[in-house]
């Protein structure tokens, strides 16, 4: 019996992380209510990728993202607390009072209690944020005029390190919309670009609040952000005296997403020295040089704009045969839509063996295709390019087998359990199912590239792996010292075939560079009708596991495309994502 381990992912989460997650699962949330918040909440867009997973059962990877910039993304981003220019009015003394101040300065509480003070200056453009413990506290500053990003934490092993990076295109978007909530909100001033778009006013109501001898005017705001279900509340309260907001707090449905003391000095932070970091703490600048910059360009370009397509994928253990107890999937694309579904030939009982070997005398590439027209079909997953859904199948209980095929289960249906709602303005999704996506394999996101602690170099001239490629080498810079944890990864990337990757290996603690496990190779490849490199046959080393002996076997992935394919609309309707024959 053969089977594969999906990776835990939640192992490879640094330790403040991974002890959110588990405080939230005590509360009993849904695993995939998690991931959506996480994927939200923590969304600076970064060029990163989950590391390959085993055969047979996918697992979840939950997206490493920067903690130390989770508040304020809530802060400044997911909670919409703006109102519609023509409510302004109701706070014109309050945007007069503050319309010449110069620094913005909140200090409170977040998300369990966890302490959390933000900076923000109009006139500087700087947006500066810690969480935490001063000792142990988190501490990110955005020069956003100098395109820098600086970011302190400390590693799993307790050693602090600084990281300088440049603030990238996707990143200027988020702190672009950042600025304008804040502008928006404090300084009255015309909200812009995607908080615009994204943000919408569903109520305000204003009353007097008598606290102790003190009396304050609380504003109240309800809104709504474009991905989000649940309505967000703003509360701002405000001195009548000065006219100037003293506290600011806002939640989520029931969750309450911060609460702070606000205040307008006359002077902040111009470093992320003034933060109290210290001046002698290790500095990694992760500036991409321009060879990085190259790479990382062209790989977008090829996931971004590679051939609409039809293509039938068998993933199998054996290398001289094309199935024979393999996964079989279809996967339709255009564009950033996208449909994938696993494929079953449909055999009645008494009617003999499954088979599924390409007959003698046949050309596989067109008996496959055939088959993705002819087989049973089970969604997956769907993208209609602004969202992706994910479906589970509902199996019959008490569970029997299937009339139509009995080596599986009778599905009875299917459910939606997860959906991904792409940001505005979009380009680069990473689809759930991407390693049954030949793109994916050619032109991968890079794992640890614009994020923290990751270092990379290129080699021009490598020792080792295929011909006419260069080695992109990215790792940890303090990886974790337990067996078996991904310290890093490397790409041999060939630029004459329009920078495709040719071979990819996984590193992982206590395993040595030239290891065969970890590697994924592209044994076969061939060109699209737009003059894009793809691979017909992939082959993952030592990434499947045979239950009964311990022993791993290589997976193939033999990808046959048909670039020609109708595709019909109706395939990447999310609302009607049933099996369309």
């Amino acid at each position: 019996m053969t089977n594969a381990n999906a990776l835990n992912n939640e192992e490879h989460l640094e330790s403040p992380l991974r002890e959110a997650v588990e405080a939230v699962r005590a509360e009993q949330v849904p695993d995939e209510v998690l991931q959506r918040a996480i994927v939200r909440a923590l969304d600076i867009p970064s060029v990163s990728v989950a590391p390959p997973e085993r055969s047979r059962h996918r697992g979840r990877w939950v997206p490493r993202r920067w903690l130390g910039f989770a508040v304020g993304t809530a802060a400044v981003v997911m909670v919409a607390f703006i109102w519609h220019l023509g409510n302004r009015s109701v706070l014109a003394d309050v945007v007069k009072a503050v319309s010449n101040k110069t620094w913005l300065h909140a200090q409170g509480q977040g998300p369990n209690g966890v302490a959390i003070e933000m900076w923000y200056s109009p006139k500087h453009r700087i947006i500066a944020m810690r969480q935490g413990r001063k000792e142990v506290a988190e501490t990110l500053f955005a020069n956003v005029g100098q395109d820098t990003i600086e970011f302190y934490k400390k590693d799993g092993a307790g050693n602090p390190l600084l990281s300088r990076l440049p603030i990238d295109k996707d990143q200027r978007k988020q702190f672009s919309s950042g600025e304008s909530t804040l502008n928006s909100l404090f300084f009255g001033r015309p909200l812009q670009g995607a908080a615009a778009e994204e943000l919408e006013i569903t109520g305000h109501t204003e009353q007097t609040i008598h606290d102790g001898d003190d009396i304050f005017i609380e504003h109240r705001f309800t809104t709504r952000v474009a991905e989000n279900k649940q309505p967000t509340e703003t509360v701002l309260r405000v001195d009548p005296e000065t006219e100037l907001p003293v506290a600011w707090e806002s939640k989520i449905g029931k969750t309450r997403v911060f609460s702070c003391r606000v205040d307008f000095p006359a002077t902040g932070p111009q470093t992320i020295y003034a933060l109290g970091i210290p001046r002698d703490v290790e500095v990694l600048d992760q500036t991409p040089s321009p060879d990085q910059e190259r790479i990382l360009a062209a790989l977008k370009t090829g996931r971004t704009e590679f051939d609409s397509y039809r293509a039938v994928v068998v993933e199998s253990n054996s290398a001289d045969h094309h199935a024979n107890g393999s996964l079989v999937y279809q996967v339709w694309r255009q564009g950033l839509k996208w449909r994938v579904e696993q494929l079953r030939q449909p055999v009645r009982l008494g009617q003999g063996p499954h088979a599924d070997e390409v007959p003698e005398g046949e050309e596989p590439r067109s008996w496959w295709l055939e088959r993705g027209y002819e087989w049973e079909k089970m969604p997956e997953s769907v993208s209609d390019g602004t969202q992706e859904i994910r479906l589970e199948k509902i199996k019959v209980q008490p569970r029997q087998p299937d009339p139509s095929n009995p080596r599986y289960i009778l599905i009875v249906s299917y459910k939606p359990v997860a959906t991904n709602t792409f940001r505005p303005r979009t380009t680069d999704p990473r689809p759930r199912d991407y390693r049954i996506m030949p793109e994916f394999h050619a032109y991968p996101f890079l794992f640890g590239a614009g994020i923290w602690g990751f270092q990379i170099n290129v080699d021009a001239h490598p020792t080792e792996g295929p011909p006419r490629t260069v080695l992109v080498d990215s790792r940890k810079k303090s990886p974790s010292k337990l067996p078996g944890r991904i310290r890093g990864a490397r790409y041999w990337v060939d630029p004459s075939r329009g920078y495709v990757v040719q071979q990819t290996q996984w590193l992982k603690t206590g395993q040595a560079d030239q290891s065969r496990g970890g590697r994924v190779e592209m044994e076969e490849l061939a060109v699209s009708p737009s003059g894009l490199w793809y691979p017909r046959v992939v082959r993952e080393l030592q990434n499947s596991v045979n239950l009964d002996d311990g022993t791993t076997n290589d997976t193939f992935l033999r990808f046959y495309v048909d670039f020609e394919a109708e595709i019909p609309d109706e395939l990447f309707d999310v609302n009607n994502w049933g099996p369309i024959e």
